[in-house]
């Protein structure tokens, strides 16, 4: 992600990472692609394995992509429906690969108790209903959860019950609640995820650009800046959206949008309770949607909505589409701006992989890239100790190929032609 004015995130930073360079060719076992999320994740679990010549490369600094600045809210589950699932790869399949989601979740949890990482965890997700027959489909989730996948962690509020919870003039029709599923302060947790990885003995090298990846007999050349050699015997493709422009067969297997967050000046308590009364982060449930929540300071960060259709008057746009769900808030400002890509599938599901014997990437997580880049980072990890049935299963429904998208200007067509073709679904009464 690339910033507009800053982050919010940066001002509230606990953990910071020197910077340490590489001026030599060099050799290691494992070399990983990426400083965010897959990566660290990736290379801790490996650290945790006993594994020494680990090294990462960021093109940039650690953590400066979307792993730092995102919504912060961790979620179960894919961003694609329990029928698409349980309709492609059948009901045992689809309970499986929920539960690998679900290890991300609490993968995440248990690394905040283990190194008690201050990156303000707070319980709590709920998904609203926007449109009246939403309801339905979250009375349907509600079902499948407690009684076929036995996840009893899950409440369910009626439009009235919602009142007392949400203080919008947007009339909502309910409300999914899974208390296990929370929100945090994304920097903080991926950069002490760094600091973890440092503290055992894995090389992190910043501002080193990849270039090039070549196998040969003897293992992996990669490029970096243009002039200095790695050697590596595996290498991890954890740069999600960059993947294709350093390993181009990775073309064409995702795309991208642009997402744009803010983050209002502070708010007195009792204003921040009269938007919601908990703590819990929210989106609502349609295809383009707003997601919003509450931080420890009293602040709203905001996101979503059809903002990605706009760079020039992305103030204004977020501001328009925070006072229409309270107007309560016309006195706010917007201190803080910040945008991105997402990195999407054509089944919404992550792309996770092996080729050949030596090389993994992941990618593409689709809206749920807390839990599901810890979960991959860390599965490539146990899959390159020992074969992993996690592993193999997650890889198994990774991304069609579409030759269309490895075009940018197609893609970026592509994309407002889809934006435009949801939005307008999202008006419709019936959808």
């Amino acid at each position: 992600m690339k910033k507009i004015k800053s982050s919010y995130y940066q001002t509230t930073q606990k953990y910071n990472i020197p910077i340490k360079e590489l001026h030599k060719d060099i050799e290691c076992d494992i070399c990983i692609v990426g400083a965010g999320l897959t990566g660290l994740s990736c290379a801790l679990e490996l650290a945790n394995l006993g594994y020494k010549k680990v090294i990462v490369l960021e093109a940039e600094t650690v953590v400066s992509g979307a792993s730092g600045v995102n919504g912060g809210q961790v979620l179960n589950g894919y961003n694609c429906s329990f029928d698409h699932l349980e309709h492609r790869f059948g009901k045992k399949k689809a309970y499986q690969l929920w539960q690998i989601a679900h290890q991300g979740l609490s993968l995440i949890k248990d690394n905040i108790d283990k190194y008690k990482i201050d990156c303000e965890w707070e319980n709590g997700v709920g998904v609203v209903a926007y449109k009246r027959g939403h309801m339905l489909d979250l009375k349907y989730d509600y079902n499948k959860l407690i009684n076929e996948y036995n996840y009893p962690s899950m409440k369910l509020y009626d439009e009235k019950e919602l009142e007392n919870i949400i203080h919008s003039t947007k009339k909502y029709y309910g409300l999914l609640y899974d208390e296990l599923a929370g929100h945090l302060n994304p920097l903080n947790y991926t950069l002490a995820i760094a600091d973890i990885c440092l503290n055992k003995g894995i090389t992190i090298y910043q501002l080193a650009k990849v270039n090039k990846i070549k196998l040969d007999k003897a293992g992996y050349k990669i490029t970096v800046n243009k002039r200095i050699k790695v050697s590596a015997r595996k290498v991890i493709l954890a740069a999600n959206m960059n993947n294709a422009k350093i390993y181009p067969q990775l073309n064409g297997r995702s795309i991208s949008i642009n997402i744009f967050m803010a983050a209002t000046n502070q708010l007195d308590a009792e204003v921040a309770k009269s938007i919601i009364s908990s703590k819990m982060a929210i989106f609502d449930s349609r295809y383009i949607m707003d997601y919003y929540r509450i931080t420890k300071d009293n602040r709203l960060i905001f996101g979503g909505g059809d903002s990605f259709f706009t760079k020039k008057n992305i103030n204004s746009v977020l501001k328009r589409n925070i006072l229409k769900l309270f107007p309560q808030l016309h006195h706010i400002k917007l201190e803080y701006l910040w945008s991105g890509k997402e990195g999407l599938t054509m089944n919404l599901l992550p792309d996770i992989g092996q080729i050949g014997d030596n090389l993994y990437y992941a990618q593409g997580f689709s809206g749920h890239g807390m839990a599901l880049a810890s979960i991959s980072g860390t599965l490539i990890a146990r899959n390159i100790n020992e074969p992993n049935d996690d592993f193999a299963l997650l890889s198994s429904v990774n991304a069609k190929v579409y030759p269309i998208f490895k075009s940018n200007f197609i893609n970026n067509i592509a994309i407002r032609i889809a934006g435009l073709y949801y939005k307008v679904l999202d008006i419709l009464p019936f959808f």
